[in-house]
């Protein structure tokens, strides 16, 4: 017999059994532990609020009607509507209806606004319109007042920055050029209603401030407006 082979054997059989002794000694501590804490009259664990409680909340809830909890703090661009001509139809698509796709043919631009006005009660508000996909950059961010024509936009119905060309279109300018560099991915509109100012902030570029004294005292919608079939953009909140 191989007396080496013995005892390399021998000694795992050992360290083996140690193991197994000290885990029988965790478990019987553990067995205590729970022993323990069943004879305590002061344990008592349960779900709070109860099974009960929390239907009836349920039910309440469901009394309201429909509720939608995707969405909440987001924004979403108002649905296409019927009749619009061929040239300026577009798709809302995302988990969010954050997306809008231009399935019209080129020619002409198409636009919508977000479903929600900006609240005038919060000072600054943010958002990014991240370029998805595009023919040649020709498509205008910013806000728009209410009575923004989905068939048939127009630079006086707001504040816009054209991408393409890194100008301004707006109720104020046409075509002025105030040395942004041209959007690559993205840009962040950001729109302050204590100070009635609006600014571009391109691919991370924090630059001046584009708009001032913009009017404040109706509605203002987060806009974006396309040119080229199949050109898409989502807007973010940030």
């Amino acid at each position: 017999m191989n007396l080496d082979w013995d005892d390399k054997n021998l000694n795992k059989y050992i360290n083996d059994c140690i193991i197994i002794e000290n885990d029988i000694e965790k478990i019987n501590l553990i067995n205590g532990q729970i022993d323990k804490s069943i004879k305590n009259d002061t344990s008592n664990i349960r779900f709070f609020p109860e099974e009960n409680s929390m239907n009836d909340i349920y039910e309440k809830i469901k009394s309201f009607g429909n509720i939608n909890i995707i969405g909440i703090d987001s924004y979403q661009f108002k649905e296409c509507p019927p009749g619009i001509s061929d040239v300026r139809k577009y798709v809302v698509s995302g988990e969010f209806k954050n997306i809008i796709t231009k399935s019209g043919i080129s020619g002409d631009f198409a636009g919508t606004i977000c479903e929600k006005a900006l609240d005038r009660s919060i000072e600054i508000h943010r958002w990014k319109i991240k370029i998805l996909k595009t023919k040649d950059r020709e498509i205008n961010v910013g806000v728009a007042s209410d009575d923004f024509n989905q068939n048939s936009p127009h630079w006086n119905k707001g504040y816009f920055l054209y991408l393409k060309q890194s100008t301004l279109y707006s109720m104020t300018y046409s075509g002025k050029n105030i040395k942004l560099k041209k959007v690559q991915n993205e840009v962040i509109v950001e729109v302050d209603m204590k100070n009635k100012t609006i600014k571009f902030i391109i691919d991370g570029d924090d630059k001046t401030i584009a708009y001032t004294n913009i009017p404040i005292d109706k509605p203002l919608f987060p806009t974006v407006i396309l040119y080229s079939k199949d050109d898409s953009v989502e807007i973010i909140k940030c």
